[in-house]
C-alpha cells in the first residue's frame, strides 16, 4: 500500500473567484499539469495488465470544484491513457484521454445511477482489463472506458484536485469490483429517485 498524504492543491485556489464554466463543462481539469501540484503521484506501477487494480481513497473537500485521476505516459506531450474526473458537487463522473495534448471527447454516462456528496469520503477502484479500463465507484461498478491508446510506457500516476487523506493502493485481484469501507459517505440510489429529487 502506498502512503498516505494529505493536504490540498493550488488548483482549489486557482477556481476561487475564477469565472466558472457552464455546469455541464469540465474543461477547468484541463488545465497544464506543470502549473498543479498533485496531491498524490507515484511513478512505481507495475505494468498496465489484466488484473491490476487501483483503489483510491479520498475525502472530497465541501464546496470544491473536485479533482481527478490520471494514468500518463511521460513522453513530450505527456499523453492520458485515462482521466478520471470526479465532480462531486455536479455529481458527475467523466473519462477521457489525451493523446498529442488533444483531448478527445467525454464519456459522462454510467451504468448506475449515484449520489456524491461533497464533504464526504470516496472510494474509486480503477481495474485494468485487456479492452478497457473498469471504473467502481464506493463499490459497485458505474463504467467501462474501451482503451483509446497503448498501454505501453504508461508510468505515472497522479491524483490532483480539491481532495484530502488520500490513499492509493495498486494490486492485482480476482474480485472486482471491491467492498468499500463501511464508514463510506456515499448513497447508491434509484434513478427514480434521482428523479423525484430534480421535480422537487
Amino acid at each position: 500500500m502506498f502512503s498516505i498524504i494529505h493536504g490540498t492543491v493550488k488548483l482549489c485556489d486557482t477556481l476561487k473567484g475564477r469565472n466558472l464554466l457552464p455546469e455541464n463543462s469540465i474543461d477547468n481539469f484541463y488545465l497544464e499539469e506543470a502549473y498543479v501540484k498533485p496531491v498524490y503521484e507515484t511513478d512505481e506501477l507495475r505494468h498496465l495488465s489484466e488484473g491490476l487494480s487501483f483503489t483510491i481513497m479520498g475525502k472530497a473537500l465541501p464546496k470544491a470544484e473536485g479533482f481527478a485521476v490520471d494514468f500518463r505516459r511521460e513522453n513530450l506531450e505527456r499523453d492520458i491513457a485515462l482521466r478520471v474526473t470526479v465532480l462531486a458537487n455536479r455529481n458527475l463522473i467523466a473519462r477521457n484521454s489525451r493523446k498529442s495534448l488533444i483531448w478527445g471527447v467525454d464519456e459522462l454516462d454510467t451504468e448506475l445511477a449515484f449520489k456524491l456528496q461533497p464533504g464526504k469520503y470516496i472510494q474509486l477502484q480503477i481495474l485494468v482489463t485487456n479492452e478497457a479500463f473498469m471504473i467502481a465507484l464506493n463499490g459497485f461498478h458505474i463504467a467501462k472506458y474501451t482503451h483509446r491508446m497503448s498501454l505501453e510506457n504508461i508510468d505515472k500516476f497522479l491524483v490532483h484536485g480539491c481532495v484530502a487523506n488520500v490513499n492509493v493502493e495498486q494490486k492485482f485481484v480476482d474480485i472486482y469490483p471491491q467492498s468499500p469501507d463501511k464508514t463510506l459517505h456515499m448513497e447508491r440510489v434509484s434513478a427514480r429517485a434521482l428523479d423525484r429529487e430534480d421535480d422537487d
